[in-house]
């Protein structure tokens, strides 16, 4: 049985179930898998903290509170899965990742508890009865190899909303470019904008600027969680702009996004993956050349990607 804790919004959560779809596929495919949420206790329940998965084709998966998980493995990895105190706070405390070296490592991928926290290396596929996974996973040499699974599984389950026709399109028709812009808990939360505020304004006009230098007649297709904000400060002159409704459930959102040709994308896991999505191979991708304010670095910024001074 894999056995999976899943937290946060879309993004995050498509992150983890690639990590582990990416052990089941490896392990042969025929074993349940079993996802741990959180207890969701938002105001409300559309504040974007629910079990997203479910809106997409992805593999039959069984579902329980995520503090059952550690108590569902064997003896060993039930021990084993305290360790994730350590380890948290060994990151924390050293602000380093948790190396191979570390014989904290060896233990962990031996007993079949895969953690990613700071920590973004592969591990082996562990050949315990059970796996549990815990972490961001947000590094896409976590499920790269089984890409074309991971993008027929993250389709959603439902037929595109009749009113986006028109969207969907000029989208397929132009050669158009996803903006999608990070507002909310970013610039609202003090704590959070101190680390997450890195694309402003000026940023995305920079990278408008340097997409219509590399895409003929470029489309600009705005998405935000803000987009009256949009709107009023982001400007384009001499190309054809066309905005989200603002309305449209985050499946038909993320669909839209990544059915656009190209991509400028802000800090945000629900951003990255609009790009991993895409069909065009041939896409450009701008981003800002840092995920965060502290300085860390993160595997999010592929190597692929135009990186801009946000």
């Amino acid at each position: 049985m894999i056995l999976l804790e899943v937290r946060g919004r879309l993004g995050n959560q498509l992150f983890r179930y690639a990590a582990a779809r990416k052990i089941l596929h490896d392990r042969g495919d025929k074993e349940q898998l079993l996802l741990g949420f959180q207890s969701f206790k938002g105001k409300d329940v559309n504040d974007g903290w629910r079990d997203w998965l479910e809106d997409f084709n992805v593999r039959d998966y069984r579902k329980t509170d995520k503090a059952m998980i550690p108590n569902m493995g064997s003896l060993v990895q039930h021990l084993t899965f305290y360790l994730q105190v350590l380890v948290k706070g060994y990151c924390k405390a050293t602000r380093q990742k948790l190396s191979k070296t570390n014989p904290l490592y060896k233990i962990l991928n031996w007993s079949g508890l895969l953690l990613a926290y700071k920590n973004n290396f592969l591990y082996k596929t562990p050949k315990t009865k059970n796996v549990l996974l815990d972490g961001w996973f947000e590094n896409k040499e976590h499920f790269d190899s089984i890409k074309s699974i991971i993008k027929k599984e993250f389709t959603p389950k439902f037929d595109p909303i009749d009113c986006n026709s028109e969207l969907y399109e000029i989208i397929a028709n132009t050669n158009s470019v996803c903006i999608s812009i990070r507002r909310g808990d970013y610039f609202s939360n003090p704590t959070t904008k101190k680390l997450h505020a890195v694309c402003q304004e000026s940023y995305f006009l920079k990278a408008i600027a340097l997409m219509k230098d590399k895409v003929d007649n470029p489309t600009f297709i705005f998405f935000s969680d803000d987009i009256n904000w949009v709107k009023e400060n982001i400007k384009v002159d001499g190309c054809v702009c066309y905005y989200e409704r603002g309305v449209d459930p985050v499946w038909e959102k993320l669909r839209l996004m990544y059915s656009c040709k190209h991509f400028i994308i802000s800090n945000s896991s629900f951003s990255w993956w609009a790009q991993y999505l895409s069909r065009n191979e041939n896409k450009i991708v701008i981003s800002p050349n840092r995920w965060y304010n502290d300085g860390r670095t993160s595997d999010l910024l592929d190597e692929s990607f135009i990186k801009i001074e946000p």
